[in-house]
């Protein structure tokens, strides 16, 4: 038996996308929530109620089907650029937390919609997600 030992450094990343798929994300109109390269709601879905507002000073994006939710927090307007104080609260069929921090930028505003990417590191996974929505 030959035995070697290897050391290995795992690092991880709050990067989601790269250049190519952030060119696909913003080449894309649909109204859209994604998690985890999951559809959790697009232009067909039009039984959901989609947030699109403001509460307190964030805003609010997401959407709501029977109880079953995305709410996408964040500050200041809805130009293009890294926002601040940007949270995420998710009930699903196999995911449920409230107010998880998160990493968000508007990557598009053409006037009448925003494209935003997100990502968190939990427990050492990357979980990441975009939506695009109408602008109020």
């Amino acid at each position: 038996d030959v035995v070697k030992e290897i050391t290995v450094n795992v690092t991880t990343t709050d990067i989601a996308y790269d250049a190519k798929e952030l060119d696909e994300i913003k080449a894309d109109g649909s109204l859209r929530y994604v998690f985890n390269s999951g559809i959790l709601s697009n232009d067909d879905y039009s039984w959901y109620t989609y947030y699109n507002s403001k509460t307190g000073d964030l805003n609010l994006y997401g959407y709501d089907n029977y109880g079953r939710y995305q709410k996408i927090y964040f500050a200041g307007d809805k130009s293009v650029g890294d926002k601040n104080g940007a949270k995420l609260s998710m009930k699903t069929r196999t995911e449920t937390f409230t107010d998880e921090p998160i990493k968000l930028q508007v990557i598009k505003n053409d006037g009448t919609k925003i494209w935003a990417i997100y990502s968190y590191i939990k427990n050492n996974k990357l979980n990441f997600g975009h939506f695009c929505q109408n602008i109020n």
